[in-house]
C-alpha cells in the first residue's frame, strides 16, 4: 500500500497523480486525478475545472489493471477470443492424437 504524501512533494512535471483534499462539510476526503499545469493543480481531464480546493495529499497512480498490448498483436487477439469462448462455454477440450484416432470411424 502506498502512503499518502503532502502535496508539496508531488511532481510538478505534468505527471498525473491521485490528489486528495478533506471536504469539511461532507466530513470526508475527496479524490481526483490531477496534474500540475505550471500554476495550479488541474483535474484530469480538465474542462477548465481547477480543483476547487487545493489538494493536500497525493499518491502515484497505480498501474493499469490490465496488460497493455496492441490489438494487432496476434497473441492478444487469440487471448481475447479464448476469453470470450471460455465465458460463453465454447471451450474445446484438448484431444491427443491417440484420442482422435480412436474416434475416427474405421473404413473397410
Amino acid at each position: 500500500m502506498t502512503n499518502w504524501e503532502r502535496i508539496k512533494t508531488a511532481p510538478k512535471d505534468g505527471t498525473e497523480i491521485l490528489g486528495a483534499r478533506f471536504n469539511c462539510s461532507l466530513r470526508r476526503y475527496e479524490m481526483a486525478v490531477i496534474k500540475w499545469t505550471g500554476d495550479t493543480w488541474m483535474v484530469v481531464p480538465t474542462k477548465d475545472g481547477r480543483l476547487s480546493h487545493m489538494a493536500s495529499h497525493w499518491v502515484p497512480l497505480p498501474d493499469d489493471p490490465v496488460e497493455t498490448r496492441s490489438v494487432t498483436d496476434p497473441t492478444y487477439q487469440k487471448d481475447v477470443l479464448d476469453s470470450i469462448n471460455e465465458a460463453f462455454g465454447f471451450v474445446e477440450e484438448e484431444t491427443s492424437d491417440a484420442q482422435r484416432e480412436s474416434e475416427t470411424p474405421e473404413t473397410d
